[in-house]
């Protein structure tokens, strides 16, 4: 199948944002943006995909949920992410906690599941951590030092995250479509261990889908401090577009960013952070004696498909993406004019 091309430029499907959307707004926080407004991609992820640069509705005036007023709004637009605050209560934090030891110990399982284990963690971790074990349907072993619990939206719990009413008047807003989830996993990075991960974008040519995904949200479940291994970002990189046909961005790429676009994105626990999907960000290992936790839940335009047609796997789908039901991903929010 190939991408489609009956898209308008305005349609909320394309990879990055209006440029003349990104001014910040007054009072927002983090105004430093680092970076300019200039939007560009890669010529052949372009040709590939066949979409144009203009994002989602950036311009539409206007608070868009309580707890995501319109000076976060703009902050989010000009630098790639917000945070949305605390979202989870003590309880729902442990319970989190307790039902993902649960998944990664098989005390409770889910058919279709799938896992990575860290081999920082099996092996003592450092920055030299070999690369991490292959991605399984089920279990390789209960252990507490999986790297990812993919499929998240299979487990009632999270499900119920990736549905709260905040995330869908996000999402709706920004694609003016039905909203599907594209994956939502645990990424964990052991006590004393953990795998490091280079600067990268959560898009890429390779992917395999006509429209890639655009918002994500990231919900620390542990403290993310610099020595655990928290996120590093380039604040505004987003307005770049595609900045490599590949996943990983070369050192040429990172040197058009000023230092000072880089900040240690620190998180407490139970702190959410609303990510564009072309906001560079990379992250060390862990060097503390705790684990370092957190749900990322990666939300798509629910008209999406892939290039050559739904992938006949017997294993893990590419990039822990959510398997399709009836030709779609998983759909959680319908668009308005839907709900009319």
């Amino acid at each position: 199948m190939c991408p489609r091309s009956d898209v308008p430029m305005s349609s909320g499907r394309g990879l990055a944002g209006s440029a003349a959307a990104f001014e910040l707004g007054p009072g927002a926080e983090h105004t430093n943006t680092g970076c300019s407004a200039d939007v560009s991609a890669t010529a052949n992820v372009l040709a590939a995909l066949q979409r144009g640069q203009k994002g989602a509705a950036m311009e539409k005036p206007g608070a868009i949920h309580p707890q995501f007023p319109p000076p976060l709004q703009a902050q989010f637009e000009a630098e790639g992410y917000a945070r949305l605050g605390r979202l989870l209560s003590d309880a729902q934090l442990r319970a989190m906690r307790e039902r993902l030891d649960a998944l990664m110990l098989g005390e409770v399982t889910h058919e279709g599941m799938s896992f990575q284990l860290d081999l920082g963690g099996e092996r003592g971790g450092g920055d030299d951590a070999p690369a991490s074990a292959p991605t399984t349907v089920g279990l390789t072993r209960p252990s507490l030092s999986y790297r990812r619990v993919n499929d998240l939206e299979l487990d009632p719990l999270f499900r119920e995250w990736a549905e709260r009413p905040l995330f869908g008047a996000i999402t709706r807003h920004y694609y003016d479509q039905d909203v599907a989830i594209f994956r939502a996993f645990m990424m964990n990075k052991p006590q004393s261990a953990g795998t490091p991960l280079g600067w990268h974008q959560d898009v890429g040519e390779g992917w395999g889908i006509d429209t890639l995904p655009t918002l994500t949200t990231w919900l620390s479940l542990d403290e993310a401090t610099t020595a655990s291994g928290a996120m590093q970002i380039v604040r505004g990189s987003h307005r770049r577009g595609v900045l490599n046909a590949g996943h990983f961005a070369d050192e040429a790429t990172m040197a058009q960013f000023p230092p000072e676009a880089t900040i240690d994105l620190e998180v407490q626990p139970g702190e959410c952070v609303l990510l564009h999907n072309l906001l560079l960000h990379r992250s060390g290992v862990n060097r503390t004696g705790a684990p370092r936790r957190a749900i990322s839940v990666a939300y798509i335009d629910a008209r999406s498909q892939y290039l050559d047609g739904e992938p006949a796997l017997a294993g893990p789908r590419p990039h822990g993406a959510s398997e399709m039901v009836d030709g779609r991903f998983p759909v959680l929010f319908r668009a308005r004019s839907a709900r009319l």
